[in-house]
This record gives C-alpha cells, structure tokens and sequence, in this order.
C-alpha cells in the first residue's frame, strides 16, 4: 500500500489490567494498512515514534496500543489527549504481515509488542476460513492478554524465559510447517530466531518484527527474555 500521512482524531481510549493502554482514533479519510503494520506517529507536544497500528483493518477506529509507565515525552502527550485532538499517522510501514498460504501460525511476543499480533487476530476473527493461530506471550504482565487470548486457537502467557523456552520447543515440534511470527526487542527476536532454527525451524518459515529502540520492559526478572539462549544450551 502507499505511504499516507493521515490525520486522525481521538475518540477514547481504554485501560486493561496489565497496564496496557489502547488509543481510539477517527481517521478524517480513509486509511489502508494490512494488519501487523506499523507507522510513524505524531502526537503534538510529544514528537514522532513509530507505534504498531494495533486494530484491524476492518475496525471503524485506528488503535495505538502502548504502556503509559515510562512517562517518557510522548507517552505523556499521549495521555494529555482530549477527545477532538488530532495525531498525524505515515504509514503504513513493514511487511510483518500474516502469510496468506499459512494454515498455521505461531505468534511470539514480548511484553507489549503483542500489539501486531492483536491486530493480526482481530483481522482473522472476521474471516470465514483462517489459519490455526497460537499465541505464546512472554512476560511478567501481559499487556492486551484480554483482547488477544480468546481469538487465538492456542494462548499460553509464561512468565518466565524458561518456561517461554519451553513452549516455543514444543511448538516447534508439534507444529513443524507452521509460519512463525516474532515481536519483540532486537535481542529477543534474535535469541529467539536461533531457538527455532535449534529446534529444526527453517529460516523461510520466520518473519521477525523488532521493535528498534526499545529496551524492552522494565520491571525485574526474565520477563525481556534477552539471554534466552543462555538459558536453552538447545539453541545454540
């Protein structure tokens, strides 16, 4: 699809009880994207950062979904919203989109990059014949868990990187053609990508979407996944 800047006006927004935030806005005209995109957003008095557009295509509002907690620039803007503030979205931008041809896919997410994946299965729900979908969300909460594990086939949330390590092996062996998504920081698409290829994955069968410049989340624990090789002597 082209390169839009779109302008959208805030409707609303909704907070679920992992600390995630979701943002409802009112493109003025109409705005194409394939689910799992992303842009770059505007938000006065906050700057430009570039979020997942975290509802479906087919949804009558776009959805930017974050956590408020680092009280950084934009997040504050962000809050400071008042319904009629307009944003400014150019996208859409990347291909981490869902593989027509599969009949399964194993989603992977970290902490709040779930936000392609809620985007993804909200598209599936709509349709008629879709692919197997199994969700494996790491992390020590887990943001948008209500708008994402009842329209997964499967959805299990470890809270740690063993016991995400653990699931991501037996998803591999049980599902062994399936397309596999990753979202996360840097480190942990590339810990993750070496667990599959460990455990007979194919690199045609990945599609990874790091979320550049970000750290990942902040509370304590393994909750990043960042050394999840260490921890999985298989990966290697």
């Amino acid at each position: 699809m082209p390169l839009t800047i779109a302008r959208l006006e805030f409707r609303s927004r909704s907070d679920d009880d992992q600390g995630a935030t979701t943002f409802h806005f009112q493109p003025t005209k109409p705005f194409g994207f394939s689910a799992g995109q992303h842009g770059l957003w505007y938000v006065p008095n906050g700057g430009i950062r570039p979020f997942t557009i975290a509802s479906a295509p087919e949804d009558a509002t776009i959805a930017l979904g974050t956590t408020l907690a680092s009280g950084s620039r934009i997040k504050r803007a962000l809050a400071a919203l008042t319904r009629g503030s307009t944003v400014r979205l150019a996208g859409p931008l990347s291909n981490f989109t869902l593989d027509p041809l599969a009949t399964e896919v194993v989603m992977l997410a970290q902490g709040t990059a779930a936000t392609p994946f809620r985007s993804i299965l909200r598209h599936l729900a709509l349709l008629s014949s879709r692919p197997q979908t199994t969700l494996i969300h790491v992390g020590t909460a887990h943001p948008f868990r209500g708008d994402t594990e009842p329209l997964a086939t499967h959805a299990y949330c470890p809270g740690s990187r063993e016991e995400f390590g653990d699931r991501v092996k037996a998803s591999a062996v049980a599902q062994p053609e399936a397309s596999f998504m990753i979202a996360g920081t840097v480190a942990f698409v590339k810990s993750t990508k070496a667990l599959l290829q460990a455990n007979g994955v194919q690199p045609t069968q990945v599609k990874a979407g790091p979320f550049i410049g970000w750290s990942g989340p902040r509370s304590a624990g393994s909750a990043d996944v960042r050394n999840l090789t260490a921890a999985n002597p298989t990966a290697h």
